[in-house]
């Protein structure tokens, strides 16, 4: 993916607000008092880039802030791995749930009340997170908690710049198409990456289907088009 010298300083300038960020966040909460929550996908592995490069540069041991991660039957085989391996290479402190997020963060609350906020990678163009605020409190049905946005205003491409410009890992479903990942049962590789290939064989020409990779796409409006709904 190229990076251009526009390209490196708009992600440049991304990462500073991030850290503003981070410093606002500590001026209100103890380190003690946050949690990460963490699925996998490639937005949620920008902000724990982000917010490891932060901590080692503030002296923040790295398990000082847990990563919790909502378990299920329904995810690919390449997150759960994926997760392993951030936990590896961050030195994080992984806690597991299962059920929904709501459930979730209900169960942490009563297992850790010391926590009262939570790091998450939502996107502003994500659905449901178009009117969200960078700090913003739970719903009233939800347990109480302080949500942490600080990606609100990256764009697709910005995520896909940002893991190129500093090597940063990702789910290796991403290079085989897929944009958006949720479950198994409800996720495809984007149709907008499709691309085919002309083979021969014994019986003559046939076509093979292949993807493109995510940071492909070039509509950055169709992230969630290989995103299919449940019966």
């Amino acid at each position: 993916m190229e990076i251009t010298d526009a390209t490196r300083i708009h992600i440049e300038r991304r990462v500073e607000t991030a850290n503003d960020f981070f410093d606002q966040t500590l001026r209100l909460y103890g380190v003690t008092e946050l949690i990460f929550c963490f699925n996998g996908g490639k937005d949620c592995t920008v902000l724990l880039d982000l917010l490891m490069r932060y901590c080692r540069q503030h002296n923040i041991a790295s398990f000082e802030i847990p990563m919790l991660y909502i378990e299920s039957d329904d995810s690919f085989h390449e997150i759960d791995e994926f997760v392993q391996h951030c936990v590896q290479l961050y030195h994080v402190n992984l806690i597991k749930y299962k059920d929904s997020l709501k459930v979730a963060l209900t169960h942490m609350t009563e297992d850790m009340p010391r926590i009262k906020a939570v790091f998450v990678g939502s996107r502003n163009t994500d659905p449901f997170c178009e009117h969200l605020q960078s700090m913003q409190k739970t719903d009233s049905d939800w347990p109480d908690m302080m949500r942490l946005n600080p990606l609100l205003e990256w764009t697709y491409h910005d995520i896909w710049h940002y893991i190129h410009m500093f090597n940063v890992p990702y789910c290796r479903l991403y290079a085989e198409g897929y944009t958006s990942i949720g479950y198994k049962s409800n996720t495809l590789p984007n149709p907008h990456l499709k691309q085919q290939n002309g083979n021969s064989n014994n019986n003559g020409s046939s076509i093979i289907s292949s993807f493109k990779p995510a940071w492909e796409l070039t509509d950055p409006t169709q992230e969630r088009a290989g995103r299919v709904n449940r019966k």
